[in-house]
């Protein structure tokens, strides 16, 4: 009897494995990708290249490996009451010029800054925070509205679109968060650059 149960268990656990070794393997590869990721970041910011580049090039990364289908930064002017878009990827034709100026604490974007907390939104159309209709009238349903840091305070946005309801994981959020201080540095580092010249 003993040997039988044994033998039953050895069976289950076989089957365990078995059934999780494709998750394990796209957890991995879904790692792998996000290191490379930070990686190429980290490089650019690194680098002397054209500021633009730096965050078009980390909005595409962004869009690489949370799957999503559109990302902007926002910047806060001088007057710190509105935000310029300062760079995008991946949106449709006519969702930025919709999307150029927005207001400190209007909608996700603005909140975001204004609360100086993340804005996750599994669905647009059921969040009543969202009070632009850019976002639905171009199909986006959900996002992700990370805060941009410089000297402990938020200066922009980081804002990740999905057309498909999506419910942003802890990954996915440590992803944003990594990425967007990033980019905050890039930004510090060309204002800096600029006030020197």
């Amino acid at each position: 009897m003993v040997p039988k149960q044994s033998d039953e268990s050895g069976r289950d656990d076989e089957r365990t494995v078995t059934r999780t070794a494709p998750e394990l393997q796209q957890a991995l590869d879904t790692q792998s990708r996000r290191l490379d990721a930070f990686r190429e970041i980290a490089a650019a910011v690194g680098q002397s290249l054209d500021l633009r580049e730096v965050l078009e090039l980390g909005l595409e990364k962004v869009l690489q490996v949370t799957d999503q289908e559109a990302a902007e930064i926002h910047l806060l002017d001088p007057d710190e009451r509105t935000m310029a878009t300062k760079a995008s990827f991946g949106g449709p034709e006519g969702f930025q010029l919709r999307e150029e100026i927005l207001v400190l604490g209007e909608c996700l974007c603005g909140l975001a800054v204004l609360e100086d907390e993340p804005l996750i939104v599994p669905d647009t159309e059921t969040d009543t925070r969202v009070t632009r209709l850019s976002c639905r009238r171009f199909g986006f349903r959900s996002a992700a509205c990370i805060p941009l840091h410089v000297k402990g305070r938020a200066i922009g946005v980081l804002t990740v679109h999905g057309r498909d309801t999506h419910q942003f994981d802890a990954q996915d959020m440590e992803l944003l968060v990594t990425v967007a201080n990033q980019l905050a540095t890039a930004i510090e580092n060309a204002r800096l650059y600029a006030e020197m010249e």
